[in-house]
């Protein structure tokens, strides 16, 4: 398959005219030199003036092969690393929605719509774009279903918390049931990362975070409770973007939107 591309690239940037035009050059070159004889000699060195440049080009040829491929691989290392962080701002806003019912026992609800925003796009369900080897069909499938269920989580607890009859027992079941599928997948995530070979690890998915929202609060209060302080070391970065999501964040208290 390699040589057949060669081959082609060649034919597509030395066309026939130009062959013709070193085959004419070298028949000059033979009238002014007594190096080469005969026209089997000057056939010969033309192929194997030809054959040089046709490598050469094979060699480029190789060479952007492998780029596309280094660049693939990038492509996919941003793909999983942005997923985790979509989880994570996910988490950030879920912490927002819990401190606030748990503020007011469960008397409120946030604005419609605020857990649907939580599910992922239809494509990321689509990974098994990143590998095609059988060796990663358990994982990936794996990662797949979790984002599909992750999905429906969400929306049911849309449509729960938009029920101003749903119970609170319910309220508190789906908020944890959005954090621990959430949690689940961003370790799935970074495992598929490294079995990939992307360099993906729990502390370049943290620096990753930490780059894309940049360092906003120095002092903050370490929560040994929380995945993203214990595990990530991001406590700082979740605490400042929680202070930033609050002023976006609105509830419902009977009748009133605060």
């Amino acid at each position: 398959m390699m040589q057949d591309s060669i081959f082609t690239i060649s034919q597509q940037i030395i066309p026939i005219e130009q062959l013709d035009s070193i085959y004419s050059h070298v028949i000059q070159i033979s009238h002014n030199t007594d190096s080469w004889y005969g026209i089997s000699s000057i056939f010969l060195s033309v192929l194997s003036i030809v054959t040089s440049v046709v490598t050469i080009f094979g060699i480029a040829s190789i060479y952007w092969e492998w780029r596309k491929y280094q660049l693939t691989k990038e492509c996919q290392k941003s793909i999983i690393l942005d997923l985790i962080r979509h989880l994570f701002i996910n988490n950030v806003i879920l912490d927002v929605v819990k401190d606030k019912c748990e503020s007011s026992n469960y008397k409120c609800r946030p604005v419609e719509g605020v857990f649907a925003r939580f599910a992922t796009l239809d494509s990321d369900t689509d990974l098994g774009r990143l590998s095609t080897k059988s060796e990663h069909y358990e994982i990936i499938h794996s990662i797949n279903t979790i984002i599909r269920n992750y999905n429906i989580t969400v929306n049911v607890a849309e449509k729960h918390f938009s029920d101003p009859k749903c119970s609170k027992a319910q309220m508190v079941f789906d908020l944890d049931e959005i954090y621990s599928r959430s949690i689940k997948l961003t370790e799935k995530l970074i495992d598929l990362g490294g079995k990939l070979n992307l360099g993906i690890t729990t502390e370049t998915a943290s620096e990753y975070i930490r780059n894309y929202y940049k360092k906003s609060k120095e002092n903050t209060e370490e929560k040994n409770n929380n995945y993203y302080g214990r595990k990530m070391n991001l406590s700082d970065v979740f605490d400042a973007k929680k202070e930033d999501r609050k002023k976006d964040i609105h509830f419902v208290f009977g009748d009133n939107i605060v």
